[in-house]
């Protein structure tokens, strides 16, 4: 697996194996959605279990709501930029001919 990065018109774009994925702050669209659902995994564990919950192997006993409900807004909002996001703007050239 070959990774490069590429800039096209102030848009970085990660290139995995000849296939090309927009990039931001770090995160290609894939990642942030992951990420989104373990965040909301544990988040529903730990509404639903008191301060204790697992991940993984580790086994947490105290959260900072505010930073979950922090990086859940973070994600969402890059998620938004990621669907949101148009392409790069092409123009059509046309010459007038005359009938």
């Amino acid at each position: 697996m070959t990774t490069s990065y590429i800039r096209v018109r102030n848009k970085t774009y990660r290139v995995v194996d000849g296939v090309r994925y927009r990039e931001i702050d770090g995160y290609i669209r894939s990642e942030v959605v992951e990420e989104l659902k373990s965040l909301r995994s544990t988040m529903q564990s730990v509404m639903t279990g008191g301060q204790s919950y697992t991940i993984g192997s580790r086994s947490l006993t105290r959260i900072d709501p505010n930073a979950l409900q922090n990086r859940e807004k973070y994600l969402l909002n890059l998620l938004s930029q990621f669907d949101n996001d148009c392409g790069d703007v092409r123009t059509q050239f046309a010459v007038p001919t005359e009938y």
